[in-house]
C-alpha cells in the first residue's frame, strides 16, 4: 500500500471515530413525573424569523439540557424577544408569554403583537468637504443602508469599522463611531449601591445584577467595594 493511501485511511479512520465520539454524548432521559420544556413556539412575528428569535433565548439551552422552564427564565426572554425587535427598529412590540403542559412535556409560547418599525434616513456630517481624499460618498458607500429601508442597527455596526478606517486611512488620526455608547452608559449609569444579607444581596423576586457593555468586545473591571453601617 502507498503512503499517500495509507495516510488518507488514517484519516478517514480518525473522522470515523471522531463523528462517533460526538454522536456519544449523554443523552437526556426524562422520567415520569419530571416535567421538562418540550417546545419553544413564537406566534405572531412577521417581520423577524422565529429561529432568529429563539437562537438568543436562554430557555433554548433549558431546552438541551432537558429541564423544566423557569419562570423567571420565561419572563426575561420576553424582554429578549422585544429587545431583538427595538434592534430591528420597531418602535412598539407587544410580547405576551404561556405556559402550556401536556403531561410532563412544556411548550413555552410566545405571542408577538408587532407594532410600527421605523424607517432609515442616511445624513452623514463632519466630513471635510475640501478634502479630495475623503468625500461624504466615500463614506455613505462604506454603509450597506439604503434610505427608506426598515431600520436596523446590525448593518450599522457591521459597516462601523469599515468607516473608521476609511477615514483614518485618509490622513486623520481620530475618529469616533461609538458615541451613542457614551450616551447608553449615562443613561444606565456606571454604579449601583446594592444591600448585603448575610453574606448575600438582597435583591427581589425578578432583580437582577446585570453588566451592560454598550461598545464592545472590551476588557473590563468590576470593582466591588463594601460601605459598613
Amino acid at each position: 500500500m502507498s503512503s499517500s493511501r495509507w495516510r488518507g485511511g488514517l484519516l478517514g479512520l480518525a473522522t470515523l471515530l471522531l463523528h462517533l465520539f460526538i454522536g456519544c454524548g449523554p443523552k437526556v432521559v426524562h422520567h415520569p413525573g419530571e416535567e421538562f420544556l418540550d417546545q419553544i413556539r413564537i406566534e405572531g412575528n412577521k417581520s423577524v424569523k422565529s429561529k432568529d428569535l429563539i437562537d438568543g433565548l436562554a430557555l433554548k439551552r433549558v431546552k438541551k439540557q432537558g429541564a423544566s422552564p423557569d419562570p423567571y427564565l420565561v419572563v426575561v426572554d420576553g424582554k429578549r424577544i422585544e429587545g431583538e425587535y427595538l434592534r430591528r427598529g420597531f418602535l412598539e412590540v407587544d410580547v405576551r408569554s404561556r405556559v402550556e403542559r401536556h403531561g410532563d412535556r412544556t411548550t413555552v409560547i410566545y405571542t408577538v403583537a408587532e407594532g410600527p418599525r421605523a424607517t432609515t434616513r442616511i445624513l452623514i456630517t463632519g466630513i471635510p468637504t475640501t478634502d479630495p481624499d475623503l468625500t461624504v460618498q466615500d463614506v455613505r458607500d462604506a454603509l450597506p443602508i439604503k434610505d427608506g429601508q426598515p431600520f436596523s442597527y446590525q448593518p450599522y455596526d457591521d459597516a462601523k469599522e469599515k468607516m473608521l478606517g476609511l477615514i483614518e486611512d485618509a490622513g486623520y488620526a481620530h475618529a469616533e463611531g461609538n458615541s451613542d455608547s457614551h450616551i447608553k452608559a449615562i443613561l444606565v449609569g456606571c454604579s449601583q449601591v446594592i444591600p448585603v444579607e448575610d453574606g448575600k444581596p438582597a435583591l427581589g423576586r425578578w432583580q437582577r445584577v446585570f453588566f451592560c457593555e454598550f461598545d464592545g468586545p472590551r476588557s473590563r473591571e468590576v470593582w466591588v467595594s463594601s460601605l459598613a453601617h
